[in-house]
């Protein structure tokens, strides 16, 4: 995947790949699981408004403006 590509997918598919990985979820059945997520490399800005956080992320595909999750070095 080139720097700057970016792509959707659905939280169902994420939680496919969970259960594929053993890694076990525990979901209400149709609640979200047509929202899509956007995976992309990207910039998150801290408090002051400077950026705290280069690599790949996450965000809402319709309200990315909500924030995102930072998908790198998490703990």
């Amino acid at each position: 995947m080139e720097k700057n590509e970016s792509f959707n997918i659905t939280t169902q598919k994420l939680i496919a790949l969970c259960d594929f990985m053993g890694i076990s979820t525990k979901v209400d059945p149709g609640v979200g699981l047509v929202t899509e997520v956007i995976i992309r490399q990207g910039v998150i800005a801290g408090e002051n408004g400077k950026p705290n956080y280069h690599g790949w992320l996450a965000e809402d595909a319709i309200y990315p403006e909500e924030g995102a999750i930072a998908l790198e070095n998490v703990g």
